[in-house]
């Protein structure tokens, strides 16, 4: 099923990578590992914002949303929501 597929550098890494029964969330050893490699979150890393299958993502006073608008944090507007099932752009 695998074998004529060129799959992305953190596929290559991923010790599970073709193993049907590891589908789903990332557990905090998996997203350790691959924040290791440079492979999930790619600068500013910290381990304490590695919690049971999560990592506390955080953001500076200007950043981009899910659409690529610049925003900034600001005392009239001191909190950004992300929705569901989106990811912030770069």
């Amino acid at each position: 099923m695998f074998e004529d597929y060129n799959p992305h550098e953190w596929k290559t890494i991923d010790p599970d990578w073709g193993k049907p029964e590891c589908r789903g969330m990332l557990l905090s050893d998996q997203i350790r590992s691959f924040c290791a490699h440079g492979l999930l979150i790619s600068s500013r890393y910290s381990e304490s914002n590695v919690r049971p299958a999560a990592y506390t993502l955080t953001i500076g006073d200007v950043y981009y949303d899910h659409e690529g608008t610049r925003r900034e944090l600001t005392n009239k507007n001191p909190s950004f929501e992300m929705p569901p099932h989106c990811c912030p752009v770069k």
